[in-house]
């Protein structure tokens, strides 16, 4: 028993002196088993070995990780040299190396960063916060009208940060930001109570442009951003919903939401898109123009402005006072002031999708001597009683326009909704489409004036308007204008042209045969124009049946050619002749005209349905025997039967005529006894009934019938 297998020493139960071919067979399966078993077991050993040296490899792979991680958290060097940790080292200094690098990005940690001096941010590099608020120091502050950052180059981004000035102002001092010209991006950023504007963005060198989105500026006790660059802006809010304001008498005036100006040789372009102007104290956006200076393009589209202006202060006349009666401040969506004497001006404005609620000065207030038409649609503007009260000495005129195209407007305003900004200069060319005022205010200009009111509705209790055209409008008592065209209410005397007014004695209605007045464009098009057609039935459209307590006679044709009148007739079957009293009736139907119109409640005569139709007595017998008819329809898909109205059978007239002459009889069914349309498909049936009365044994015949009706043309 001497034997031990290699691995694990098992016992072998045969001498170790025995050779393997002496031993017995269960001493050799033994020695077989036992082997086996062994060499598996060192197998298993050895990889359960090489697993530990793996483990032993992998920690000290962690190890060196770690090791690595904590160099890194250690430095204000990230990963590759163009990326910097902002809190350990300078500013400055960090600023410096991105800019040696040609660029770079510098990340701000959550915290707050105390800025005491102007820090120069090269070109193409982005600052990136998070939850990171810059804040002025209280001695940087209050050292004069400098920046805390300095851009030196196009392509510089700031994104997630917060600007933070200091709590209570002393004077107007540090702002953010100062571009000095260069291409700049502001991403997501907040400015709270920054100094002299958030954001400086002016140069006479240079012309990059700054954008914003996605950003807020808030009590700032300067102007917000000051430009004489182009402007990119889009989902952004100014707001100022403290009344915490500059007591320095030089600063007064301050807290414009964007304050731009002209200048020479560059065209100043502003895009804004999504803004919010929310409580400023002074005016949304302020451009001072100069008309030497190449034309200005301002695009506004998707604006909200609540409450900006004099309307915040307790005492406008105080506060007026304060700022030294300065107009351009007092409130407004967009103010545009003129260097030249003579208001001249040369740029353009177009504004879409606005809604301006309380202002107390204006809404838009341009130069009258404007060269080019400024652009107003979609929007709404309401003026607060508060923004005047009736005593309000810098009487806020909603819109200071001299030539401009207005179309959808709603207003509501309590001075003046509309007049140019000056009565000695300038001329108007203005037109208003599709708009509609309300309120007591009235409207500038004189009849003999360029102005155009289309399609305009006017409500409240305004006096009436003034202007050249007035097509298609509604509401007013009286229109002062030369040429009242297919408007309801009255006009001047002095009216050259005056149709359509619905004015007794001063005009005639041209609706009469076309429907409601004409809906015009601009253009001069016409829309939604009516009109009237007719529908023809001959003789042969019309079938026979009994209509009497008998009614035996199924519906038959009962047609004649009649030589004297030289055409195919249709006639009651007077040869075969029913009992007293009962009567026959003649009936065509037709499918239902698709394009009749009659709009809700409408009740002029012109949407009435005129029914005609022409018969003949071949013994002269009108004035005895009862005719009448009836006027129905029927909707698709439905099997009951409407009626439109009708004649209930009597005689057509009071005195005989001639035998075989041709007698038209007409009728008028009024608009109240009419569907409004549409009918969406149908059959339109008309019957015309003879009774059959003691005392005469005439032939009456059918020639033929008309339908005319309101049609959309």
């Amino acid at each position: 028993m001497g034997n031990r297998t290699r691995n694990l020493n098992i016992p072998i139960p045969y001498p170790r002196s025995a050779n393997i071919d002496e031993l017995f067979d269960w001493e050799r399966f033994l020695h077989d088993a036992f082997i086996v078993v062994d060499t598996a077991v060192g197998n298993i050993s050895n990889l359960i070995t090489g697993i530990n040296n793996s483990i032993q490899n992998i920690n000290t792979a962690i190890t060196n990780i770690n090791n690595t991680i904590s160099q890194i958290l250690n430095s204000d060097i990230l990963l590759t040299s163009r990326i910097r940790i902002a809190g350990r080292r300078p500013l400055s200094t960090l600023l410096s190396e991105l800019g040696d690098e040609g660029g770079g990005l510098l990340y701000f940690p959550a915290g707050t960063y105390e800025i005491g001096s102007t820090l120069t941010v090269p070109a193409n590099v982005r600052l990136l916060g998070n939850n990171a608020i810059l804040r002025a120091t209280a001695s940087f502050y209050n050292s004069g009208d400098v920046p805390m950052f300095s851009v030196a180059g196009n392509g510089v981004v700031f994104d997630g940060l917060v600007f933070e000035g200091r709590p209570t102002n002393n004077d107007v001092r540090v702002s953010a930001i100062a571009t000095n010209g260069n291409e700049t991006t502001i991403v997501r950023c907040q400015f709270l109570r920054t100094g002299y504007c958030a954001v400086d963005h002016r140069s006479t060198t240079k012309d990059g442009v700054l954008r914003i989105r996605d950003s807020k500026f808030v009590d700032c006790w300067g102007d917000y951003i000051l430009t004489n660059l182009s402007l990119d802006a889009d989902s952004v809010v100014f707001t100022h919903p403290t009344f915490a304001i500059s007591t320095v008498a030089a600063y007064r005036g301050y807290g414009v939401g964007i304050k731009a100006f002209t200048q020479a040789g560059r065209t100043l372009r502003m895009s804004l898109q999504n803004v919010e102007f929310d409580q400023l104290l002074r005016t949304a956006i302020l451009l001072t123009a100069n008309p030497a200076h190449p034309p200005y393009e301002v695009r506004i589209n998707k604006v909200k402005v609540k409450q900006v202006g004099l309307t915040r202060f307790s005492n406008p006349s105080g506060e007026a006072s304060a700022i030294g009666n300065d107009e351009s401040l007092y409130g407004a969506l967009i103010y545009v002031k003129s260097t030249s004497t003579d208001e001249g001006d040369v740029g353009t404005i177009h504004i879409t999708d606005f809604d301006v609620d309380e202002p107390y000065g204006f809404v838009v207030r341009v130069p009258a001597n404007n060269e080019k038409r400024h652009y107003l649609s979609n929007g709404r503007y309401k003026h607060g009683a508060s923004g005047w009260s009736g005593s309000n000495p810098f009487s806020p005129i909603s819109l200071r326009l001299a030539r401009a195209f207005v179309s959808d407007v709603e207003g509501n305003a309590f001075k003046r909704h509309f007049t140019k900004q000056s009565d000695a200069f300038g001329s108007y060319d203005t037109v208003f489409q599709n708009c509609r005022f309300s309120g007591v205010a009235d409207f500038g200009g004189t009849a003999s004036d360029n102005i155009s009111y289309i399609n305009c509705t006017f409500s409240g209790t305004a006096p009436a308007p003034n202007g050249k055209w007035f097509i298609g409008c509604s509401g007013a008592g009286q229109y002062y204008g030369d040429r009242v065209i297919a408007s309801d209410g009255g006009h001047s005397a002095s009216s050259s042209i005056h149709l359509g007014t619905f004015q007794s004695g001063l005009c005639f209605k041209t609706t009469a045969n076309y429907g409601l007045r004409p809906q015009i464009k601009a253009n001069g098009r016409l829309t939604q124009v009516f009109t009237r057609r007719s529908i023809l039935l001959s003789s042969t459209d019309f079938w026979l049946r009994d209509d009497g307590t008998m009614g035996a006679l199924e519906v038959a044709h009962s047609i004649e050619y009649n030589i004297s009148l030289g055409q195919p007739v249709a006639n009651f079957n007077d040869y075969d002749r029913p009992i007293i009293n009962e009567a026959r009736v003649l009936i065509a139907t037709v499918g239902f005209p698709n394009d009749f119109f009659k709009p809700q409640g409408a009740t002029e005569e012109d949407f009435s349905i005129r029914v005609r139709f022409a018969l003949s007595y071949a013994q002269g017998n009108s004035h005895i025997i009862p005719i009448g008819f009836l006027l129905r329809y029927v909707r698709t898909g439905a099997g009951i039967t409407h009626p439109f109205g009708g004649r209930i059978a009597s005689p057509l007239t009071t005195q005989p005529i001639a035998p075989n002459d041709v007698f038209i009889a007409d009728f008028t069914i009024p608009p109240s006894d009419l569907p409004n349309s549409p009918i969406d498909g149908g059959s339109l049936i008309l019957r015309i009934r003879r009774v059959f009365v003691q005392g005469e044994n005439d032939i009456v015949r059918l020639l033929g019938a008309e339908i005319t009706y309101p049609a959309l043309l």
